[in-house]
């Protein structure tokens, strides 16, 4: 089965078993001879490391959101591989938890990276936050990224996340269908800003 854009939906069943996550990132295309260098650096110290895409995500839709259709026929309109991105990340953190880190990410050493990963054991998920303190103001604002998450699997949060974005960019599909194109912003409809607001 395919959704209008040509993505493959993968039975979710098979999915899971396929699929066995300790890290992942996303890129919008099966031609990966763009990112190839990255996976296989990040592969060499975590051999399960994934490269999902969006025929994972629309499985993923298909599986959660079975009873709401017009969440991957939204997902399958979405022209930005970015937006796509974010809730792929959401959803598939959701369903099998790990590190996410966006397609560009690398890391200094392979011990920090482990060292990195034993601190983030006794947490549930664990964020970036950009705002950094000064001098003059102690206390920063929080300001998570959405290019770095860490989670337990089926944190309700990021089902939370996943499910606002969609919906964002169904309404905004239905309100285009109705008045045409108006400008949107990805940060707060899918992105960084919509995950401010639903953990904090």
């Amino acid at each position: 089965m395919k959704t209008q854009d040509g993505c493959n939906i993968v039975p979710i069943g098979k999915l899971a078993e396929e699929m066995v996550i300790s890290s992942f990132s996303y890129w919008d295309s099966v031609d990966q001879y763009q990112v190839r260098n990255f996976s296989d650096a990040w592969m060499s110290i975590l051999p399960d490391h994934k490269i999902i895409g969006p025929g994972d995500a629309a499985s993923l839709i298909t599986h959660y959101f079975e009873d709401s259709p017009q969440y991957l026929d939204a997902f399958s309109s979405i022209r930005i591989p970015a937006a796509k991105s974010d809730i792929a990340r959401y959803l598939a953190l959701y369903r099998f938890g790990g590190l996410y880190m966006d397609v560009h990410f690398g890391y200094h050493s392979q011990p920090d990276v482990e060292a990195f990963l034993a601190s983030t054991a006794q947490h549930d998920a664990m964020l970036v936050n950009v705002a950094v303190p000064t001098p003059q103001r102690i206390s920063a604002p929080v300001r998570v990224i959405n290019g770095l998450i860490i989670c337990k699997p089926e944190h309700p949060l990021l089902f939370s996340a996943a499910k606002t974005a969609l919906e964002n960019v169904s309404r905004k599909k239905i309100r285009e269908k109705m008045v045409g194109y108006e400008p949107y912003n990805i940060f707060s409809m899918t992105g960084p800003g919509l995950l401010n607001e639903v953990f904090f």
